[in-house]
């Protein structure tokens, strides 16, 4: 209660006015009264002041108590109003209290005034704090309504007794069909039992539990939240029950794949350049050779046919080495119509040679199904993949591999992997399938994964499939995958079709070979010895350096002694381009072309930069580099 009161009489008369005004003073309520008579006087003190208390007669000139009531209501609805009066009837007190008086006193009892006071204050003041209170829960509702996160109270079993709007939004449940639910109803599969063991522990211990965690929806899709769980105490009392609030993380967590990928495609390309230019370098000279010896007259047949396979091997080593280096700098490489079907009887062979015999394969490609647009060997490499991880999921007993390659003209989009969709139009739709072990949710979210692999040490790399992925992407499709643990597994490459065939290929020119004069300089001994051999043998007149000093030296000896110089990049002494830039200082007009086994970026934009007659990367077979010199020297 107030220590200094501040009352509003309405009383007519001063002589009654100043008896209450005495009685309140002996009950111990000291404050301030101010006396009124007419509904303006009314009016205008509750507009100037404010009160604790109304105390009014009832028979007032003109008007009444329980006018004034009335009026008191309209305009302080809060403020406790007595009525003390007279000699007045029952019927009128209970009409008074009916109205609102929070008390009805006789004039002739007095004596009881302040108690009725005070019990009046403390009746307003506890129905002030109750209004508060039911304030603060209708801000605190209307707030966890239109919070955008997911929030769920539980009871101590841990069922769903409210649900946001969010939560059912976020879990795809209509209005109030959360109720009732149990949180294990919400559980994705993805934890194991020691995970939820683990939040309960910490609950136990009146603790709150903060973590990540995959639920599902009611459609039976996986979202990742962000979630907090916290136990709901009373005072003296045990667990009332439990709230989760859950931050829906889903994009994010995508977002952090992608960038793992990126970072998984930037060490790649990192690995693919330590490794490129030694592994171009040993390339070379077997590719080099196994042109040479192919091209000597009197080969016999048998022996012809094994320089021709080893010269298509070296060629399908450096191709996959090109593709490695243009798969991490996304680099664009042969495109042209593929007639696809010939790309999978190729891997059909291989394949058929390495499976054990109680593998089954089952052909059923249809020769009719059209081109696609892209690289023979990314084709290539794609169908092969497939095939080799199907033969190593049957590995274990007999098998059935069946592949096939049909058309399709779907008329809805297609929902492929990774979040690709396909629109309606013409595909080619190739199909491995294979009876193995199968694959769980688990493993399947992840095997397009750079570097991730359920194979045993030594026995796989983890890049296949992200690289299958990231190839039928840039031409424009996409892959469906299905499995189950026990029940094998299908991939479905879709690959647009093209819009015209390809055109045959026309037979390549024979070039008029000159007797050039030609300046050879590589630091590798072994490339410079073949190149120095295989030119010679088809007429030109080489001169080879193992050092690019040297090779400067004699070039600066006599400049009009050779006609253009073959100069690889990277050389200890002397780089190629160093070297060339010499070379154009003595004689501006004479033709260098470089040979390289791998230039980096900073490299590649100074060669972009530099009057180069041609630009090679090893290996190239003895033709290709002296076509390379051919066209590099004008002629007449």
């Amino acid at each position: 209660m107030p220590d200094h009161l501040r009352i509003l009489h309405i009383e007519d008369s001063r002589t009654d006015a100043l008896l209450v005004a005495r009685v309140l003073q002996k009950g111990g309520l000291s404050g301030q009264i101010t006396q009124v008579q007419c509904p303006a006087e009314l009016e205008a003190a509750l507009a100037e002041d404010s009160f604790d208390l109304v105390l009014s007669d009832y028979h007032l000139p003109g008007w009444n108590g329980l006018e004034a009531l009335a009026r008191v209501r309209e305009l302080r609805p809060d403020l406790p109003f007595l009525m003390v009066s007279g000699a007045v009837g029952e019927d009128l007190a209970v009409e008074a209290l009916r109205a609102g008086a929070a008390d009805f006193r006789l004039k002739s009892r007095l004596g009881v005034l302040a108690p009725a006071i005070e019990r009046a204050l403390a009746d307003a003041e506890a129905r002030r704090r109750s209004r508060l209170v039911a304030d603060e829960r209708r801000r605190l509702h209307r707030a966890i309504q239109s919070a955008p996160d997911f929030v769920v109270i539980t009871d101590p079993a841990a069922t769903i007794t409210y649900a946001n709007p969010a939560a059912e939004a976020q879990s795809g449940y209509g209005p109030g069909e959360l109720l009732g639910l149990n949180l294990r109803d919400l559980r994705s599969g993805r934890h194991e039992p020691g995970f939820y063991q683990e939040i309960w522990a910490c609950l136990d211990r009146g603790e709150t539990w903060r973590g990540r965690v995959s639920n599902q929806r009611k459609d039976g899709s996986v979202w990742e939240a962000e979630a907090a769980i916290s136990p709901v105490r009373a005072e003296n009392e045990g667990v009332l029950g439990y709230t989760v609030t859950c931050r829906d993380i889903t994009q994010e967590v995508q977002l952090r794949l992608q960038l793992e990928q990126a970072q998984r495609l930037e060490a790649i390309g990192l690995l693919a350049g330590g490794i490129a230019h030694d592994f171009n370098n040993a390339l070379m000279p077997i590719l080099v050779i196994a042109e040479v010896a192919s091209l000597r007259p009197g080969t016999d047949p048998k022996s012809l046919e094994d320089f021709r396979i080893v010269t298509r091997a070296a060629e399908r080593a450096r191709d996959l080495v090109r593709q490695i280096l243009g798969f991490s700098r996304r680099r664009e490489q042969g495109i042209q119509p593929v007639e696809l079907h010939l790309v999978v009887r190729e891997a059909l062979k291989l394949i058929r040679s390495v499976v054990p015999a109680n593998l089954i394969l089952e052909d059923q490609v249809d020769p009719r199904g059209g081109w696609v647009l892209g690289d023979a060997t990314h084709l290539h490499q794609i169908v092969l993949n497939l095939m080799t991880n199907a033969a190593h999921a049957m590995r274990r007993g007999p098998g059935r591999l069946r592949v096939a390659l049909d058309p399709i003209r779907p008329g809805d989009p297609v929902a492929c992997a990774a979040g690709v969709s396909l629109a309606p139009g013409d595909y080619l739709r190739l199909t491995v399938a294979d009876t193995g072990d199968g694959m769980g949710p688990d493993v399947l979210e992840q095997i397009f994964r750079p570097f991730f692999t359920t194979k045993a040490a030594g026995e796989g790399t983890g890049l296949g499939l992200s690289i299958v992925q990231s190839l039928v992407q840039d031409m424009g499709g996409g892959i469906q995958v299905d499995s189950a643990p026990g029940a094998g597994t299908t991939f479905r490459v879709f690959l647009p079709l093209c819009v015209e065939a390809a055109a045959p290929a026309a037979a390549p020119e024979a070039v008029d070979r000159r007797p050039l004069r030609v300046l050879v300089v590589d630091d590798e001994n072994g490339i410079a010895s073949i190149l120095e051999a295989s030119l010679a043998a088809m007429g030109y007149q080489v001169r080879a350096c193992t050092s690019a000093l040297q090779a400067l030296a004699d070039f600066l000896a006599d400049p009009d002694t050779f006609d253009v110089v073959l100069t690889d990049l990277a050389m200890p002494d002397l780089s190629g381009l160093e070297l060339a830039t010499a070379v154009w200082v003595m004689r501006p007009e004479c033709p260098v072309v470089l040979i390289t086994g791998y230039a980096g970026e900073l490299d590649r934009e100074r060669v972009r930069g530099m009057p180069f007659a041609g630009v090679l990367e090893k290996p190239q077979s003895a033709t290709e580099v002296a076509d390379a010199l051919e066209a590099a020297v004008p002629r007449g």
